[in-house]
């Protein structure tokens, strides 16, 4: 029994840039049972890079940036809000 159809796992392969990202989609496929569609529309709306601004694991820059300016930058990098253009 396979976990991931092969669509699946060739929509994975080619919309990813790096293999810590085809592995987060594999996972996240995987667990959540995406259908075709719905995994690309994850891989389209960038859902690794905003789980990774989100969790805050990008490098940082030289810029410090104070936090209480930015209280709901967090959440907001949790959704896509792709249909507000």
């Amino acid at each position: 029994m396979t976990q991931l159809s092969w669509t699946n796992s060739l929509l994975i392969l080619s919309g990813s840039k790096v293999k810590e990202e085809r592995y987060s989609y594999l996972q996240l496929s995987i667990k959540e049972n995406y259908s075709k569609r719905e995994l690309d529309r994850q891989i389209t709306s960038a859902y690794y890079e905003r789980y990774l601004l989100s969790e805050g694991n990008l490098p940082s820059t030289n810029k410090i940036i104070d936090e209480d300016d930015y209280l709901d930058t967090r959440i907001l990098a949790l959704y896509s809000l792709e249909f507000l253009d």
